[in-house]
């Protein structure tokens, strides 16, 4: 075949081109991660209504993205209430955070900076994810929650982006009665909030008795 006749002829050619594989066997993986997300969202008998601390399900997903900003040499700041409370799927919470964290590094260059809040403010729930990576131009900001939308096609294939993370994002905001909002500006970053009515501090359950 081709492939023997290039690893045996020029290993160099044979090295290049194998790199790409596994580089779209990875972006195919992530794209397949995206469907099955959004499948499990679109499944009506799983609507969130369980009481879900967004700050604890938020430092779990800090935790997962840390090692990837580390590679890029990136500040992750975070400052996160110690409990903020909605009803709804820690699963599907945890699914919009990570989504937020993934896209603000695959969008900063090395060296750069990524922080995420969260905290209750006016009975609602806010998550925000801010990075000063390469922003968004104003006439694809209104577009930017669609799926499969990339406002650089090139770009986002290189980086391993499947063009469906915010639009989970979204999904997730809204099978909780939020929102999602984007504040960017070409070359100097993007601000993502998201922002869910928050509930009253989860009930203690009542202690067996002997």
């Amino acid at each position: 075949s081709a492939i023997s006749h290039a690893v045996h002829d020029d290993p160099e050619i044979a090295e290049r081109f194998s790199g790409k594989l596994v580089a779209e066997a990875d972006r195919l993986g992530r794209l397949i991660s995206d469907l099955l997300d959004l499948s499990r969202l679109e499944d009506p008998a799983r609507v969130p209504d369980e009481p879900v601390d967004v700050s604890d399900v938020t430092r779990a997903e800090v935790e997962r993205v840390e090692p990837e900003a580390a590679e890029k040499a990136m500040t992750v700041d975070a400052d996160i209430a110690p409990e903020v409370w909605v009803r709804g799927d820690a699963q599907q919470l945890g699914v919009l955070v990570r989504n937020l964290l993934e896209n603000a590094v695959r969008y900063t260059p090395e060296g750069g900076t990524l922080a995420i809040e969260v905290l209750e403010d006016r009975a609602e729930a806010i998550i925000r994810v801010t990075d000063d990576g390469v922003g968004i131009p104003l006439e694809a900001q209104a577009r930017l929650f669609e799926r499969f939308y990339r406002v650089d096609r090139a770009r986002s294939r290189d980086r391993g982006g499947t063009g469906l993370g915010l639009a989970i994002v979204k999904h997730v905001a809204e099978l909780h009665q939020g929102t999602v909002e984007v504040e960017s500006e070409l070359g100097r970053g993007s601000r993502f909030t998201v922002r869910i009515p928050a509930t009253a501090r989860a009930e203690p359950r009542p202690a067996l008795s002997e």
